[in-house]
Protein backbone atom coordinates (compact mmCIF):
# COMPACT_ATOMS: atom_id res chain seq x y z
CA UNK A 1 0.00 0.00 0.00
CA UNK A 2 2.55 2.47 0.95
CA UNK A 3 4.22 1.90 -3.05
CA UNK A 4 1.00 3.01 -4.32
CA UNK A 5 0.67 5.80 -2.27
CA UNK A 6 3.99 7.10 -3.22
CA UNK A 7 3.48 6.55 -7.03
CA UNK A 8 0.17 8.46 -6.93
CA UNK A 9 2.12 11.55 -4.87
CA UNK A 10 4.47 11.78 -7.59
CA UNK A 11 1.87 11.18 -10.19
CA UNK A 12 0.17 14.28 -8.37
CA UNK A 13 2.93 16.58 -8.39
CA UNK A 14 3.64 15.71 -11.78
CA UNK A 15 0.44 17.10 -13.36
CA UNK A 16 0.33 19.66 -10.94
CA UNK A 17 3.30 20.54 -12.30
CA UNK A 18 2.69 20.57 -15.97
CA UNK A 19 -0.79 22.19 -15.09
CA UNK A 20 1.06 25.12 -14.05
CA UNK A 21 3.14 25.39 -16.53
CA UNK A 22 1.03 25.43 -19.10
CA UNK A 23 -1.02 28.40 -17.82
CA UNK A 24 2.27 30.70 -17.80
CA UNK A 25 3.75 29.69 -21.30
CA UNK A 26 4.07 32.79 -23.55
CA UNK A 27 3.01 33.12 -27.58
CA UNK A 28 5.49 32.95 -29.97
CA UNK A 29 6.49 36.50 -31.84
CA UNK A 30 8.69 36.60 -34.59
CA UNK A 31 8.73 39.27 -37.75
CA UNK A 32 9.45 37.96 -41.51
CA UNK A 33 10.62 40.07 -44.30
CA UNK A 34 9.09 38.98 -48.13
CA UNK A 35 12.39 38.70 -49.60
CA UNK A 36 15.90 37.71 -47.44
CA UNK A 37 18.01 38.30 -50.76
CA UNK A 38 17.51 40.53 -53.36
CA UNK A 39 19.79 42.12 -56.14
CA UNK A 40 19.28 45.40 -57.85
CA UNK A 41 20.91 47.25 -60.23
CA UNK A 42 21.96 51.20 -59.89
CA UNK A 43 18.57 53.01 -60.11
CA UNK A 44 16.28 49.89 -59.28
CA UNK A 45 13.89 49.91 -56.70
CA UNK A 46 12.54 47.21 -54.60
CA UNK A 47 8.92 47.19 -52.57
CA UNK A 48 9.13 44.67 -49.23
CA UNK A 49 7.03 43.81 -46.13
CA UNK A 50 6.76 42.73 -43.17
CA UNK A 51 4.75 39.77 -42.03
CA UNK A 52 4.79 40.01 -37.87
CA UNK A 53 3.83 36.44 -36.50
CA UNK A 54 1.33 36.48 -33.07
CA UNK A 55 1.00 39.98 -33.30
CA UNK A 56 -0.02 43.04 -35.48
CA UNK A 57 3.08 45.18 -36.13
CA UNK A 58 1.12 48.98 -35.86
CA UNK A 59 4.36 50.53 -36.61
CA UNK A 60 7.70 48.78 -38.60
CA UNK A 61 10.83 50.91 -38.46
CA UNK A 62 13.02 50.41 -41.59
CA UNK A 63 16.68 50.96 -41.89
CA UNK A 64 19.88 50.46 -44.47
CA UNK A 65 23.12 49.56 -43.08
CA UNK A 66 24.69 51.61 -46.07
CA UNK A 67 22.60 54.74 -47.20
CA UNK A 68 24.97 55.07 -49.79
CA UNK A 69 24.27 51.67 -51.42
CA UNK A 70 20.90 52.03 -50.96
CA UNK A 71 17.82 53.71 -48.95
CA UNK A 72 14.42 52.35 -47.73
CA UNK A 73 11.04 54.21 -46.61
CA UNK A 74 8.22 52.53 -45.79
CA UNK A 75 9.75 49.18 -47.45
CA UNK A 76 10.89 50.86 -50.93
CA UNK A 77 14.25 50.10 -51.08
CA UNK A 78 16.04 52.71 -53.66
CA UNK A 79 19.64 51.11 -54.76
CA UNK A 80 22.08 54.13 -55.27
CA UNK A 81 25.70 53.44 -55.92
CA UNK A 82 27.16 49.73 -56.49
CA UNK A 83 28.10 47.75 -53.46
CA UNK A 84 26.42 45.56 -50.36
CA UNK A 85 23.58 46.32 -47.73
CA UNK A 86 21.47 45.10 -45.11
CA UNK A 87 17.84 46.18 -45.19
CA UNK A 88 15.92 45.60 -41.82
CA UNK A 89 12.57 46.42 -40.73
CA UNK A 90 11.77 46.14 -36.38
CA UNK A 91 8.23 45.85 -34.78
CA UNK A 92 7.61 45.72 -31.09
CA UNK A 93 5.94 43.03 -30.33
CA UNK A 94 2.96 42.71 -26.79
CA UNK A 95 5.78 41.32 -24.59
CA UNK A 96 8.13 44.59 -25.09
CA UNK A 97 10.43 43.19 -27.14
CA UNK A 98 11.93 44.49 -30.68
CA UNK A 99 11.39 42.37 -33.33
CA UNK A 100 13.81 42.34 -36.54
CA UNK A 101 13.90 40.66 -39.89
CA UNK A 102 16.66 41.19 -42.60
CA UNK A 103 17.07 41.38 -46.09
CA UNK A 104 20.84 41.05 -47.53
CA UNK A 105 20.73 43.40 -50.54
CA UNK A 106 23.21 43.34 -53.79
CA UNK A 107 23.60 46.26 -56.04
CA UNK A 108 25.46 46.29 -59.12
CA UNK A 109 26.00 48.71 -61.99
CA UNK A 110 23.67 48.77 -64.46
CA UNK A 111 23.91 47.90 -68.26
CA UNK A 112 24.16 51.20 -70.10
CA UNK A 113 22.70 51.18 -73.84
CA UNK A 114 23.99 53.73 -76.33
CA UNK A 115 21.30 55.93 -77.66
CA UNK A 116 21.03 59.09 -79.59
CA UNK A 117 18.60 62.36 -79.61
CA UNK A 118 18.48 65.05 -81.27
CA UNK A 119 18.42 68.77 -80.60
CA UNK A 120 16.47 70.74 -83.14
CA UNK A 121 16.34 74.92 -83.74
CA UNK A 122 13.77 76.95 -84.87
CA UNK A 123 13.94 80.31 -85.96
CA UNK A 124 10.91 83.17 -86.24
CA UNK A 125 9.35 83.75 -89.95
CA UNK A 126 10.57 87.52 -91.26
CA UNK A 127 6.47 87.82 -91.57
CA UNK A 128 5.94 86.98 -87.93
CA UNK A 129 3.93 83.61 -89.43
CA UNK A 130 5.18 81.17 -87.31
CA UNK A 131 9.03 79.36 -87.10
CA UNK A 132 11.10 77.55 -89.51
CA UNK A 133 13.49 74.81 -88.46
CA UNK A 134 17.15 75.07 -89.03
CA UNK A 135 18.03 72.29 -90.59
CA UNK A 136 22.05 73.65 -90.52
CA UNK A 137 21.69 74.18 -86.50
CA UNK A 138 19.75 70.47 -85.92
CA UNK A 139 22.31 68.36 -84.27
CA UNK A 140 22.14 64.36 -83.08
CA UNK A 141 23.80 63.90 -79.42
CA UNK A 142 24.97 60.67 -78.25
CA UNK A 143 23.69 59.61 -75.03
CA UNK A 144 22.53 56.23 -73.22
CA UNK A 145 19.22 55.38 -72.82
CA UNK A 146 17.35 56.55 -69.72
CA UNK A 147 19.49 59.33 -69.17
CA UNK A 148 17.87 62.66 -68.78
CA UNK A 149 19.47 65.29 -70.60
CA UNK A 150 19.12 68.67 -71.58
CA UNK A 151 20.26 71.82 -73.62
CA UNK A 152 21.15 75.08 -72.88
CA UNK A 153 19.78 77.66 -75.34
CA UNK A 154 23.47 79.29 -77.59
CA UNK A 155 23.47 83.05 -78.61
CA UNK A 156 22.74 82.81 -82.60
CA UNK A 157 23.39 86.17 -84.02
CA UNK A 158 20.37 88.25 -85.19
CA UNK A 159 17.92 86.48 -82.64
CA UNK A 160 17.08 86.08 -79.18
CA UNK A 161 16.15 82.77 -77.16
CA UNK A 162 12.13 82.48 -77.01
CA UNK A 163 12.39 81.77 -73.01
CA UNK A 164 8.52 82.15 -73.09
CA UNK A 165 7.60 80.14 -75.95
CA UNK A 166 5.54 76.78 -74.78
CA UNK A 167 7.25 74.71 -77.66
CA UNK A 168 10.54 74.95 -76.50
CA UNK A 169 11.52 70.95 -75.05
CA UNK A 170 14.76 71.71 -72.91
CA UNK A 171 15.11 68.12 -71.17
CA UNK A 172 14.00 64.81 -71.68
CA UNK A 173 14.69 61.43 -71.09
CA UNK A 174 16.46 59.69 -73.74
CA UNK A 175 14.77 56.54 -75.41
CA UNK A 176 16.57 53.59 -76.59
CA UNK A 177 15.45 53.78 -80.17
CA UNK A 178 16.48 57.63 -80.51
CA UNK A 179 13.45 58.90 -80.97
CA UNK A 180 13.88 61.75 -78.40
CA UNK A 181 13.78 65.12 -79.85
CA UNK A 182 14.84 68.60 -78.12
CA UNK A 183 13.73 71.94 -79.52
CA UNK A 184 14.80 75.73 -78.78
CA UNK A 185 12.33 78.00 -80.43
CA UNK A 186 14.32 82.06 -81.61
CA UNK A 187 12.94 84.78 -82.39
CA UNK A 188 14.07 87.94 -83.74
CA UNK A 189 16.32 90.58 -82.61
CA UNK A 190 14.66 93.81 -82.89
CA UNK A 191 16.93 96.67 -82.23
CA UNK A 192 15.87 100.21 -80.41
CA UNK A 193 16.82 103.42 -82.25
CA UNK A 194 16.40 106.30 -79.95
CA UNK A 195 15.95 110.05 -81.05
CA UNK A 196 16.64 112.80 -78.75
CA UNK A 197 16.09 116.18 -78.61
CA UNK A 198 16.62 119.06 -76.41
CA UNK A 199 12.85 120.06 -76.73
CA UNK A 200 10.79 117.22 -76.67
CA UNK A 201 10.65 113.65 -75.32
CA UNK A 202 12.55 110.94 -76.55
CA UNK A 203 11.33 109.47 -79.85
CA UNK A 204 11.46 105.10 -80.32
CA UNK A 205 11.97 103.57 -83.36
CA UNK A 206 12.95 99.49 -84.55
CA UNK A 207 14.39 97.63 -86.43
CA UNK A 208 15.25 93.87 -86.90
CA UNK A 209 18.58 93.05 -86.57
CA UNK A 210 20.44 93.96 -89.94
CA UNK A 211 17.49 95.94 -91.44
CA UNK A 212 17.79 99.36 -92.67
CA UNK A 213 15.64 101.66 -90.29
CA UNK A 214 13.09 103.89 -93.02
CA UNK A 215 11.28 105.03 -90.34
CA UNK A 216 13.08 108.38 -89.39
CA UNK A 217 11.37 111.23 -87.35
CA UNK A 218 11.11 114.62 -88.17
CA UNK A 219 13.63 117.01 -86.27
CA UNK A 220 11.36 117.95 -83.11
CA UNK A 221 10.81 122.42 -83.53
CA UNK A 222 12.97 124.91 -82.07
CA UNK A 223 11.82 128.34 -82.61
CA UNK A 224 14.48 130.07 -84.16
CA UNK A 225 16.49 127.41 -85.02
CA UNK A 226 17.17 124.90 -87.61
CA UNK A 227 18.23 120.65 -86.17
CA UNK A 228 19.24 118.09 -88.14
CA UNK A 229 19.97 114.47 -86.42
CA UNK A 230 24.30 113.85 -85.75
CA UNK A 231 23.55 110.56 -87.86
CA UNK A 232 22.25 110.11 -91.17
CA UNK A 233 23.25 106.41 -92.04
CA UNK A 234 20.31 103.96 -90.89
CA UNK A 235 21.46 100.51 -92.71
CA UNK A 236 22.37 97.51 -91.73
CA UNK A 237 21.27 98.03 -88.01
CA UNK A 238 22.54 95.61 -85.74
CA UNK A 239 23.50 97.20 -82.03
CA UNK A 240 21.21 100.26 -80.52
CA UNK A 241 22.50 103.17 -80.42
CA UNK A 242 21.29 106.39 -79.68
CA UNK A 243 20.63 109.76 -82.86
CA UNK A 244 21.27 113.22 -81.38
CA UNK A 245 19.34 116.70 -82.67
CA UNK A 246 21.73 118.92 -83.30
CA UNK A 247 20.50 123.03 -83.23
CA UNK A 248 22.06 126.05 -85.46
CA UNK A 249 20.49 129.14 -85.01
CA UNK A 250 18.72 130.84 -88.40
CA UNK A 251 19.58 133.86 -90.06
CA UNK A 252 18.26 135.39 -92.98
CA UNK A 253 20.44 137.97 -95.19
CA UNK A 254 17.82 140.22 -97.24
CA UNK A 255 18.99 142.72 -100.35
CA UNK A 256 16.74 145.40 -100.93
CA UNK A 257 16.57 146.19 -104.67
CA UNK A 258 15.47 149.76 -105.78
CA UNK A 259 14.34 149.84 -109.24
CA UNK A 260 14.69 153.00 -110.97
CA UNK A 261 11.32 154.56 -110.48
CA UNK A 262 10.09 157.06 -108.45
CA UNK A 263 9.25 155.75 -104.79
CA UNK A 264 7.63 157.64 -101.83
CA UNK A 265 8.90 155.94 -98.31
CA UNK A 266 7.03 157.17 -94.88
CA UNK A 267 5.88 159.91 -96.92
CA UNK A 268 8.94 161.24 -98.64
CA UNK A 269 9.34 160.83 -102.29
CA UNK A 270 12.58 159.78 -103.42
CA UNK A 271 13.99 159.49 -106.79
CA UNK A 272 16.05 156.92 -108.56
CA UNK A 273 18.65 155.28 -105.93
CA UNK A 274 17.92 158.43 -103.99
CA UNK A 275 16.89 157.47 -100.24
CA UNK A 276 18.09 158.00 -96.96
CA UNK A 277 18.56 154.87 -95.39
CA UNK A 278 17.19 156.48 -91.91
CA UNK A 279 13.69 156.53 -93.53
CA UNK A 280 13.49 153.16 -93.29
CA UNK A 281 14.25 152.79 -89.73
CA UNK A 282 11.55 150.64 -88.04
CA UNK A 283 9.69 149.66 -90.89
CA UNK A 284 8.95 145.41 -90.85
CA UNK A 285 8.13 143.39 -93.86
CA UNK A 286 7.34 139.75 -93.58
CA UNK A 287 8.90 136.46 -95.95
CA UNK A 288 8.00 133.15 -95.52
CA UNK A 289 9.48 129.84 -97.35
CA UNK A 290 8.12 127.22 -98.60
CA UNK A 291 6.42 125.03 -95.67
CA UNK A 292 7.52 127.26 -92.87
CA UNK A 293 6.72 130.23 -90.62
CA UNK A 294 7.03 133.83 -91.38
CA UNK A 295 10.17 135.43 -91.00
CA UNK A 296 9.52 139.14 -90.05
CA UNK A 297 11.61 141.55 -90.89
CA UNK A 298 13.04 144.50 -89.43
CA UNK A 299 15.08 147.81 -91.21
CA UNK A 300 17.55 148.93 -89.01
CA UNK A 301 19.44 152.55 -88.64
CA UNK A 302 22.05 151.11 -91.25
CA UNK A 303 19.65 149.76 -93.65
CA UNK A 304 20.35 146.42 -93.32
CA UNK A 305 17.37 144.07 -92.83
CA UNK A 306 17.77 141.56 -90.08
CA UNK A 307 15.32 138.42 -88.82
CA UNK A 308 14.21 137.70 -85.94
CA UNK A 309 15.17 133.61 -87.12
CA UNK A 310 17.12 132.87 -89.39
CA UNK A 311 17.90 130.65 -92.26
CA UNK A 312 21.08 129.68 -94.60
CA UNK A 313 19.93 131.20 -98.22
CA UNK A 314 19.65 134.62 -99.19
CA UNK A 315 16.45 135.97 -99.56
CA UNK A 316 16.03 138.84 -102.51
CA UNK A 317 13.25 141.12 -101.90
CA UNK A 318 12.04 143.35 -104.47
CA UNK A 319 10.94 146.77 -103.43
CA UNK A 320 8.71 148.50 -105.81
CA UNK A 321 6.69 152.45 -105.47
CA UNK A 322 3.12 151.61 -104.26
CA UNK A 323 3.85 147.84 -103.13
Amino acid sequence: MKKYSVVLSFLFVVVVSFAFSGCTQQSAYSVSMSQAEANLTVGGELSLTVKAEGFTADSVEWASSDTAVATVENGLVKALSPGNAVISASALAPDGKTYKAVCELSVTEAQETAADCTVEYYKQKKDRSGYERDADLTETVSSVAGRTVSVTPPALTGFEFSDDNAANVLSGQVASDGSTVLKVYYDIQVITVTFSSEVDDDILRYVDYGDTLTDIPAVPDKPGYSGVWDVTDFSSVTAPFTVTAVYSEEYYSVNLTIVPEQVNVAGTDYGFYEFDADDFTGLTASVQKDGEQPVTLTVTMSGNVTAENSASERIRLPFRAGT
